[in-house]
This record gives structure tokens, sequence and C-alpha cells, in this order.
């Protein structure tokens, strides 16, 4: 078959190997040919300068942030300015794949893919191999020796989770945000009419208002409200009672939001015995419902007041009741989405200035106010000193920083993060640290390892602050019979912030941080495969593996953490476990694998090669003094840092210790 093909398609067929054989041959000798200088030079993308900084007062903050340069043609042409974002930065394919030499699978049984190992060498009796692997994928990249091939003496491969490990508060994380102002100016007119005498009081709105997001819009609107009250006395003038009941109806119909229904209702009951002691109660009820968004909340209050003798008076003389008492909270059940909080929370800055001017006729006990004009505007925006966040950060192995730090960001995470609501989620997300994973590839050893703490620690979220600015002015002026006039201003500024909660709080003194000293490690790496046994005094000191929790007392907005743990079995409370001492490991975790490192700083001093050593490319230094071998500090104040880690060494159980002293940034 093929060769009748071939016999009637001889024209065809010739083209296409002609067509093969110039793309694989006469292309790439023309391309040779070619002087370099007709094609643009792009620079190589500098990701060592991955930390950039900025002096602030007497300290340094840095970010996150590659040193992108911009291309030169041959020409001479200006540079292009290259966007300045961090991709991440290239992977080294020589560190990525390691095979021993005393691998001899030639074929994969389960896949089939072919593998090969040369030996070469021997290094001082550690054995050096060139090996293949036939399972090339499409964006696998060629190591020094060719695709598929590699030599790799061996290393260790750091995943990093969350926040970099060795970041110690100097470092910083580095958000930037900048939003549209979404400001709204409106417009309302407000007829209402006031009756002396009659309960009920009737307001209508009408009004245009445009928002720099949405546009131009239309609402109006209905409210009305009744407030009524009776009072009593008993057969004591000194004994008397008063019920006073209120009510409002608010119906809004807007062109944006949809059509809003907010009714509420409040009873309030004051009361002065014949011994002339005076008590006030004050229950109150309100719910919002929206067209298309729901019920959004549903609000209880109560509120109770109890009085003295010397105030019965005012009960007698204005109606009610004022004084000093007991006022419980509201209870709220919201049905509002929730949200994700981002990593870096942008404080946001709003403004409300609220503006009503109302004229009308005054006759006698009437006052009608067909000119009742209300505007408004309100806006939201991130102001421009708070568009840049250099938050300093705290990785896993210096979480000791951030003890007395309420602006570092901790290096963790949370599970199932929702907005806390003691009615409808009364669990907190639970924390979870990110530490990093690392990977040991070596002649004689292998595995992975990742740090652990002896210490228990909290976590939290780093201080920010919120501003709110609201200003008000209201004009009320009647003319007619009588002059009815009133003026009204206020100016509210507040500030919201979150913290960590270290006031009431008795336990935080116990399960802080805690620096290394002579007899205690507060840091250390081990293989979490690795089976020893340890010493069962600081899991017990923490309750075992029962599940606990720490022993609230108080209730609502005033609540204490005390120094003591409630342990459960099967969901029952089984015993109380006071502390009174530092929760933290006495002795240190067994080990047949003895995993230590270096910073910058130590290893200048104590590490195999103090300095980073650097052979130029393709140059081997045979005999005779050569100027191709240069060297560097291990530490340059900007990327390498002096706390960063900088030599890693494995000691394993049959002696052999493996030295990994060259830093790789990316």
């Amino acid at each position: 078959m093929i060769y009748s093909f071939a016999t009637r398609h001889q024209k065809k067929v010739a083209l296409i190997l002609f067509t093969v054989f110039y793309v694989e041959l006469v292309l790439p000798n023309i391309a040779n040919a070619i002087s370099p200088a007709s094609f643009k030079h792009f620079k190589t993308i500098d990701y060592t300068s991955f930390y950039s900084k900025s002096p602030v007062g007497d300290k340094e903050d840095f970010e996150l942030n590659p040193n992108v340069n911009a291309y030169n043609n041959s020409e001479g042409s200006s540079p292009e300015k290259v966007l300045d974002v961090n991709i991440g930065g290239p992977g080294q394919p020589e560190m990525s794949s390691f095979k021993s030499v005393n691998s001899n699978d030639m074929v994969d049984l389960f896949s089939g893919d072919f593998s090969y190992n040369i030996p070469l060498m021997d290094v001082g009796g550690y054995p050096i191999n060139l090996h293949y692997n036939s399972s090339i994928s499409m964006d696998q990249e060629a190591s020094w020796v060719g695709l598929g091939w590699n030599i790799n003496p061996g290393a260790i491969n750091r995943t990093m989770r969350g926040l970099p490990d060795d970041f110690n508060g100097t470092d910083s994380v580095s958000k930037t945000q900048n939003i549209k102002e979404n400001r709204t100016v409106g417009v309302n007119i407000n007829p209402d009419i006031e009756v002396a005498g009659l309960p009920l009081n009737l307001k209508a709105t009408l009004g245009v208002f445009h928002n720099t997001y949405n546009g131009w819009g239309i609402e109006t609107g209905i409210n009305a409200s009744i407030n009524s009250g009776s009072g009593s006395s008993g057969l004591n003038t000194a004994s008397m009672a008063l019920v006073n009941v209120s009510g409002s109806l608010n119906v809004s119909n807007n062109t944006q939001y949809g059509l809003t229904v907010s009714p509420s209702m409040s009873v309030k009951l004051d009361a002065v015995d014949k011994n002339e002691h005076g008590r006030s109660v004050t229950l109150g009820l309100s719910t919002n419902y929206n067209s298309r968004a729901g019920i959004s909340a549903l609000q209880l209050s109560a509120e109770y007041r109890s009085m003295h003798a010397k105030w019965a008076e005012q009960m007698r003389e204005f109606g009610s009741l004022a004084g000093y008492g007991y006022s419980y909270p509201y209870a709220g059940i919201s049905f509002a989405v929730p949200s994700y909080t981002p990593t870096i929370t942008m404080p946001y800055t709003s403004n409300q200035f609220f503006f009503r001017a109302k004229v009308g006729s005054e006759n006698w006990v009437v006052h009608p106010s067909p000119a009742a004009i209300e505007g408004y505007v309100s806006k939201q925006e991130i102001k421009p000193e708070d568009r840049i966040q250099k938050i300093p950060a705290a990785g896993y192995l210096y979480l000791t920083k951030s003890n007395d730090h309420s602006n570092f960001l901790q290096d963790f995470n949370r599970e199932k993060e929702l907005p806390f609501n003691d009615k409808t989620t009364p669990h907190l997300a639970i924390p979870q640290y990110t530490y990093d994973i690392y990977s040991i590839s070596g002649e004689g050893t292998g595995g992975m390892f990742r740090p652990y703490r002896g210490d228990v620690g909290y976590v939290r979220d780093y201080t920010v602050r919120t501003k709110s600015e609201n200003d008000r002015f209201s004009l009320d002026l009647g003319f007619g019979g009588l002059f009815h006039g009133g003026v009204d201003f206020s100016a509210t500024n507040t500030t919201t912030k979150n913290d960590a909660w270290t006031t009431q709080n008795d336990m935080n003194q116990y399960i802080q941080f805690r620096n290394s000293d002579t007899t205690y490690q507060s840091v250390y790496f081990r293989n979490p495969g690795e089976m020893t046994s340890n010493s069962m005094a600081y899991y017990q000191s923490v309750g075992d593996d029962n599940l606990m929790s720490v022993k609230l007392s108080g209730e609502k907005d005033n609540v204490r953490a005390n120094n003591t743990l409630l342990l459960f079995k099967n969901g029952i409370k089984a015993s109380e476990l006071p502390i009174s001492a530092y929760l933290s490991k006495k002795q240190r975790d067994k080990r047949s694998q003895v995993i230590s490192y270096l910073t910058a700083q130590d290893a200048s001093v104590y590490a195999l090669d103090k300095k980073i050593i650097s052979y130029r490319e393709n140059t081997i230094p045979i005999s005779g003094c050569s100027d191709s071998i240069t060297s560097f500090s291990r530490m340059d104040g900007d990327i390498r840092k002096a706390h960063h880690l900088s030599e890693i060494t494995v000691l394993n159980g049959d002696g052999r210790r493996y030295v990994y002293g060259l830093p790789v940034y990316n």
C-alpha cells in the first residue's frame, strides 16, 4: 500500500521530503550566518533582585518586588518600560531531578519509560553520575547536559507555603490597591405634616441621586410613625406607671437597589413604687426586607434601668425616667452573604455629609412643610497615604518576633474563614501554620523535612484601622400665626480598629511564642515520618489527645479567657486543666537524622565555605593560577540578608554528613 501510494504521488512525496530537509538543515544554517546585530537582544530578567528596600524612619521596610530590566535593541533605541510585576521566576532543571548512582532499572515496568545511568567519577568518595529519563513533558526544560539528561550531586528543594519561613519582620509584604472613589450625591424633597396632639407623623420622600459606579437613580419613599403612651396611678399617689408604645414603617423604592421595607416597634414601661424607687424596661423589634436581597437583618433589643428615689420626680414632671442602669445589647440574626477576608485588608475611609432645610407655615398647631429639602454626599475611598500597605512579615522560624508587634503579618492561614456570629457561626475558623516543606536529594540520603516549634503560640491578624467622618446640618423654619425655627449641626469622627485579644486574657502569658535559650530549642527541623519515642510530658500538659478549649467566663461583649483548659471526651466535659507555667517542650525530640541550619550571618563565621564560590561558565582551571573563580559575601544587606537561611547540614544515623551551602534565590 505504501509503495502504491508513493508510486502514484511521486511529486507530492518529493515536495514533502524537500520541505522537511529545508526546515531541518538549511534554515538553521541560514540563521547562524545572519549577523546577530539584525535581531533585538533581550537582557536577562534579574530575578535575584527579589527584594527592594525603602528606608522608613530608623528601620527599613522590604517588599517582594523583582527588578525587571528593560531591553535595548542593537540600533540604540530608547529602552521600553517593562511592567514591574512579580511573575515568580524560572525554575532550575539541574536541581529538580536526581538519580542515585546505584539505580539500574532500564525500563519502568509500569509506564514503560526508558531510563539510563552512567557513573562518571568520584569526588572525595562521593559518586557523580549522568542519568537520563525519557518521560519528557511538553513544558520540560533542558538541563546543562541536554533534554532529559542531568548531572545533579544533590540539593534541598524548598516549597514555600504562606510566607517564607525566614522572614523576621525586617522583610515585608506589600500590597498596592487604588480604586475609584465611590461617591453618591443626592437631593431629596420631603414634605411632611406635624399635628399637635396626634401621635401620627407622615413623611414622603422624592429624590434623585448620582453614584460614580452606578450612575443616575431615583428614589421614592414614605415613612409613617406612631407614638402613644398611657399612665396610671395607684391608691398611693407616690406609685405610678407609664407605658409608651411606638412604631414606624419605612417604605422606600430605589431604581438601583430595589424596594426596601423596614418596620420597627418598641414598648417602654416606666414604673415608680411607693418607696419612689423607679424601674424602666424597654423592648424593641425591627427588621429589614429588600426585594433583591431578601431579609437582611432581624434585631431584638432589651434594656433595663433601675432608678433611685430622687429621680422619681422626673417621671412626674417629664413623663419618663432618666438615670443609670443596665443596658443589654441587642441580639441580632444576620442573613447577609458572608465574604472572605483578604490576607492584607486595605483601610477604607468613609465620609458622609447630610443637609436638611424645612421651610413652611406655622398655623398654631399645624406645621405643613411642602418645601422640605434634603441633600447628602456619601463617599468611600482609599486615601492616597493608604493605597500602598507595607506590612512587616514574620515567618514560621521567627514568629517570636511578632509577640510585641501587633502590626506584623504572621505565617498562617485559616480554614473555612467566615465572619463570626454567636448565633449563625459560633465557631472560629481553624488556623493552620503555613511552614515551608523541604525535600532532600543526595547519594545515600533523601526524604522530606519541615520545621517544628517547641511552644504552643497563638496567631492573630495584624492591626487595621478604618476611618469614618459624619457631618449633619439641619435648618427648620416656619412662618404664619407663630414663628417656628430650629438649627441642628453635628459632626462625628470614628475609627474602627481590630487588634489582638490582650485585655481580659489570662491565657495569653502562658502560650506566647518563646525565644531559645541554652536549655530550650524554640524551632528545629525534623523528618515528619521519622518514628522515634519522645517524652509525653509536653503532650500531657496540653491535655494529651483530648479535645480542649479555653475556659471562658462572662457573657456577650464582656468575656474573659481564663488560664484553664476544658478537656472533653465523647462530647462531654471530662475535666479542667489549670495552666500556671509556660507551655513548651522541656525535652528535645529524638531524631536519628539531625538537620541543622545556619543563617547568612552565622554561615559567614562557621560555615564550611564562609563565602559563596562562583565559577565562570565554560571555564575549567586545570593547573596554575586562574581568575575564573570569584567569591562574594553571604550577606549583602539587600537580597541575602543576615537572617536568611544560608546553609543546611544533614547528619544521618550512620554518621554521614551532607552540607548544602549554596543558597539560591528564585
